[in-house]
Parts: C-alpha cells; structure tokens; sequence
C-alpha cells in the first residue's frame, strides 16, 4: 500500500582513512502508511563515493525513540572509526538510492502511484542470468564455433537505461539504483551523436567496476528498437558501432576463433582473472537464468549472510545456507580496510577457493555487500575440496590394507 517516508534528522559522514572515500548517510525516518500504525526508523545508505549507495536499517517499530537511539548509537560508531562530516553538493548527495526522502524537503512516496507515461522505466530489464560451465565442458566450448568468450569481471551488473532528457541505472532485477557520477558522465557522451534525440530509448547491459569504469556487454534496446532477438554477434557489431566515439567505455573483449578463445583461457589462468563468460553467438538476449549464456570461474564466490561482526578483529562470520532452510556457519573473512564493517544479517559476496570438508571457506576475501539478492547461497552449490585436498588413508609399510585386515581406516588430514 503507498505511503510516505520523511526525514526528520540527517547526518551524511565521510571517511579517506587507508586511502578509502566512502560515505555514510544516516536518516530517522517516519513512516506513514494509511490504515497501519505509523512507523519510525534509523536508515542508513552507505558505500563508497560516487557509486550506488547500499542500505541498513535498525530500530524499525512505533517508538521514534527506539529508532532514535539506534541512529545515535551508529553516528557515535563511525565518528569512534574515523568518519567525519560531509559538505553534501548543492547537487545532493551522490550515490542516493531513487526515491529515498530528502532531509528538509518533501516527504517521499514509498511505493509507486499507478502507472503514467515517464521518460525513463522505474523498474528496468531483467538482467541475462549465466548458469555454470563446468571445466569437464570448456574443452567443447572452446571447439565450438558457435560459443565466444569474454572476461568476467569482479564488479557490479548494472544495466543502463538512456535518453538524453533520463538515464536510470538498475541491478540484475530490474530495481533503479544508484550510479557512479563518473561513469554517467562517461555514458552521456553518447547523447552527443545526432540521433540520439530525446524520444529514443536506448538500453545496455553491463557492469560497473569499482575503479569507475563500466563494460558493456550486450544491448537490449537500440535507439527504440527491440533488439534482443538478434543474434548476439549483431548486438556486439551495433555496440562497437554505439560506444566507437565513447572513451572510457569499455566494450567487452572477445575472443571468437578456437585460437583466441584458447589465448584468453590462458591469459586467464596467468593473470588470476576471476573466471570467464562464455556466450552462444546466434542467440538472443533472455531475461532470467539461462543456458546460453555460461560463467567458468577460476575462483569461485558465493552469497553469504553475515552472523555476526568479531569484536576483537576487522572480520566478520558467515554462513550459506543449508536444503533445510537453515543458515550454517562457513567460516571468517577479514574486512579490508577500504570497506565498511558489514551489519550482521547482511547479505555479502565472497570470493573463496572451494569449501573443505569441514564445511569451511578457503582464502575467503569479502568482495562487496549484495542488495540484489535476498538469501544466502546453498551449501550444495559450493565448489567442493579437490581430491588431492581430501583426507585420505595413511599407508603403513608392511602392514596388511584394512579392507583386509578388517580394521578401520587411519586418516590424516593434509590440508
């Protein structure tokens, strides 16, 4: 049901320490909702200047003290960890998630009106979803002349939506959320190109890294026309042809010849990429989890939730999730000081080796907080410890085998 939100006290912090540049926005917002009990709320919208600012909240209930107290508490944390306040820009503050209120301004509207024609969508493309190649199957892949390969990139997926009078950036699901100003400003020299007018929608598939660039991998919709029934090999020639003019956009490399493909594999392997994307060329684009689109990953990453913050170290535990529905510790991962402490409960990505057969993560390393995503990864979708790293029995010379001796078997745990 709609509703408004309005800010009744906003403090917008800073923090450069260890060479970071990261925000933190904190809100007491009420919450009216008509026929339900109104609602206060310390939201927090948080990460690092210039990019899509990820959200926490504490203290949601029907005692604005309550909700008080809880921003209180996190403005004295962050000042304890060296967060100072920000000059917000008469243009605002950057990074703001679309439709969060304004301190001083109007209340916010909650939930959409009915739909009315806009310039820009509110909810965006449904992001094409790669299912897992497996590495008894990249041999064929290589050898078929209708599979190219890209790089993956430990980044964002953010499609893009463009018009000269909108520009609205989205996650995987399709909801608007915050952007890098540079790669914006980087987007909008397309609107120099003389038919790029403002009635003609254009929309791209890419992902945003962390040192602002942006790789563009696909195009669903191309100056107002349908595309994703084109072969991929068409969408790629209109983007080289797009982003020609266009510096500081990156069109993904592709490899398209066995020769290439087997290049990139290696290059991949020496340069410790985190995997590779491999798409079929006479395909069309498909909203959602699909087969022809396949990611081989060197190192693997999974979506924990976070069970609680170390107090004695800059580390967090995690857990994925079990078939029951029930959570499982997967061991700790260090925080790098160019992050923020992640809020237990929270939803993050971490980059690991496999999972030993203790049900631990190996050289985990927190990648980023997830928001577009709403539950922690099964644990029967990690990869699984190689068989060299396996327990194994211990061979006792001239000692009879315990199948034959009908003993149990010693194990040592070479790990």
């Amino acid at each position: 049901m709609m509703g408004t939100i309005t800010c009744l006290k906003q403090t917008a912090l800073h923090s450069t320490m260890g060479g970071s540049d990261k925000l933190y926005i904190l809100q007491l917002q009420r919450i009216d909702t008509p026929g339900a009990a109104v609602e206060y709320v310390a939201q927090f919208y948080y990460g690092a200047r210039g990019g899509g600012l990820s959200l926490a909240e504490k203290g949601r209930g029907s005692s604005e003290r309550n909700a008080d107290n809880e921003f209180d508490k996190q403005e004295k944390a962050k000042r304890r960890k060296g967060y100072n306040d920000y000059v917000i820009p008469p243009t605002g503050i950057p990074g703001m998630p679309a439709g969060s209120p304004v301190f001083g301004g109007p209340a916010a509207v909650s939930a959409p009106p009915s739909p009315v024609p806009s310039p820009a969508p509110a909810r965006g493309l449904i992001a094409m979803l790669a299912e897992v190649l497996e590495e008894d199957d990249l041999e064929a892949k290589l050898m078929d002349p209708n599979w190219v390969c890209q790089r993956k990139f430990d980044g964002e997926r953010v499609p893009v939506s463009m018009r000269r009078s909108a520009m609205v950036a989205t996650n995987r699901d399709g909801v608007t959320r915050g952007m890098s100003s540079v790669v914006e400003s980087k987007l909008k020299t397309l609107f120099t190109q003389p038919d790029f007018s403002d009635d003609r929608h254009t929309q791209v598939d890419g992902e945003q890294l962390r040192d602002d660039r942006y790789v563009v991998y696909d195009v669903t919709t191309l100056r107002d026309n349908d595309v994703c029934g084109m072969p991929y090999y068409e969408r790629y020639a209109s983007l080289e042809v797009l982003f020609a003019e266009c510096p500081g956009i990156i069109v993904a490399e592709t490899a398209w010849t066995e020769e290439e493909k087997r290049a990139m594999v290696a290059r991949a392997r020496a340069e410790d990429w985190e995997g590779l994307i491999f798409r079929e060329v006479s395909a069309g684009y498909v909203n959602g989890r699909t087969r022809v689109l396949l990611k081989f990953k060197l190192w693997a990453t999974a979506t924990c939730r976070v069970l609680g913050v170390n107090p004695t170290k800059r580390s967090i535990q995690v857990a994925v999730r079990e078939l029951d529905g029930n959570e499982t510790f997967a061991g700790n991962v260090t925080v790098p000081v160019n992050q923020d402490v992640p809020e237990p409960d929270a939803l993050v990505e971490v980059r690991y080796l496999y999972e030993t057969e203790g049900g631990m993560l190996t050289q985990p390393t927190l990648l980023e907080v997830r928001t577009d995503v709403h539950e922690a990864d099964l644990r029967s979708s990690l990869r699984p410890c190689p068989p060299e790293k396996r327990s194994k029995p211990v061979a006792v010379p001239g000692a009879a085998t315990p199948a034959a001796a009908g003993e149990p078997v010693a194990v040592l745990d070479d790990i």
